[in-house]
C-alpha cells in the first residue's frame, strides 16, 4: 500500500480556509496516478474525528480514499486560539518512536508531527510499500527523506504532485 501523509494548511489552501481547486487537482493526481491512499496528519486532526475529515475533504473534491489520521498524544488539548496543549510525560512517552537523537534535542516538539507518522506506520498493520508526507512544516527527522515541502502562501504546485508520484512509484 502507498500512503500520502497529508496536512492541510499549506497544502490544500494557502494557510487557512478552504482548499483551492488546483491544489485539490494535484493531491488528486498523487493519489490517482500512484495509485496511493491518504492519511491525515494535519492540526485538523485535533479538531475533526476521521468522518469529520472525511466529508471535508469530500466536499472540497478530494478524491483520493481517506484511510484514517495519525495519532495525537494522549490528554492533548486544543485550545480556542489553536494552540495545542501536550502535558511534557505525554510528548515524551509519545515521541518514543522517534529515534534517541530527535528526542533529546531542544526544539523536540518540532518532531508531533514526525512521531505521530513513525506512530502510525509501526501501529498501523499495514504492508506500506512507500508514502509521501506532503506538509508546510520543515522538521521531519528521519523521515525527511519522504517529505515534499510546500510553502504555506502558494500551497501543493503540479511539479511538487509529480515529484510525490515519482517517489511513491520508487
Amino acid at each position: 500500500m502507498k500512503v500520502v501523509f497529508l496536512d492541510i494548511d499549506g497544502v490544500l489552501n494557502q494557510g487557512f480556509g478552504d482548499a483551492h481547486p488546483s491544489m485539490v487537482r494535484n493531491l488528486n493526481r498523487v493519489t490517482r496516478r500512484a495509485g496511493a491512499c491518504i492519511v491525515v496528519h494535519s492540526s485538523w486532526r485535533y479538531l475533526h474525528r476521521l468522518e469529520g475529515l472525511k466529508t471535508i475533504l469530500k466536499g472540497w473534491g478530494v478524491k483520493g480514499e481517506v484511510l484514517d489520521t495519525t495519532p495525537i498524544p494522549e490528554g492533548a488539548q486544543v485550545k480556542f486560539s489553536g494552540v495545542i496543549l501536550i502535558s511534557n510525560e505525554a510528548y515524551s512517552a509519545f515521541t518514543q518512536a522517534l529515534p534517541e537523537e530527535f528526542r533529546q534535542r531542544e526544539d523536540k516538539w518540532n518532531f508531533e508531527r514526525a512521531a505521530s507518522i513513525q506512530n502510525w506506520l509501526n501501529a498501523s498493520g499495514q504492508d506500506v510499500s512507500g508514502f509521501v508526507i506532503l506538509d508546510d512544516h520543515k522538521e521531519f527527522g528521519h523521515l525527511a527523506p519522504h517529505h515534499i515541502k510546500t510553502k504555506m502562501n502558494v500551497g501543493l504546485t503540479q511539479e511538487q504532485a509529480e515529484h510525490a508520484i515519482r517517489l511513491l512509484r520508487a
